[in-house]
């Protein structure tokens, strides 16, 4: 199932119209998932551990994309579908 799923986005050669921004949570191959969506969309948000961002083959993404760091003090849970909803709309009235 995995493969399936990872190989289905790393297939894709453009990205659905309208859409202008890939937020996800990669698996193990982080690095191909956000270089890939960059050559689809502008932006590209990405969950991952803060020690992500010391690994020395990401400099090239880091040096060049990386916009904005958020840091979490403890991991989030798993969120059903309407919780992840209210989360987006919560963080859109922040904005």
């Amino acid at each position: 199932m995995l493969a399936r799923i990872l190989g289905c986005f790393l297939l894709e050669w453009r990205a659905p119209e309208g859409c202008t921004c890939i937020v996800t949570n990669p698996p193990k191959l982080a690095d191909e998932f956000i270089r890939h969506g960059l050559t689809l969309v502008e932006k590209v948000i990405v969950l991952l551990r803060l020690m992500a961002s010391e690994v020395a083959d990401r400099s090239d993404l880091i040096d060049r994309h990386l916009v904005r760091q958020w840091v979490g003090i403890e991991r989030l849970g798993r969120a059903e579908n309407q919780e992840l909803r209210d989360a987006v709309r919560m963080v859109r009235l922040r904005g």
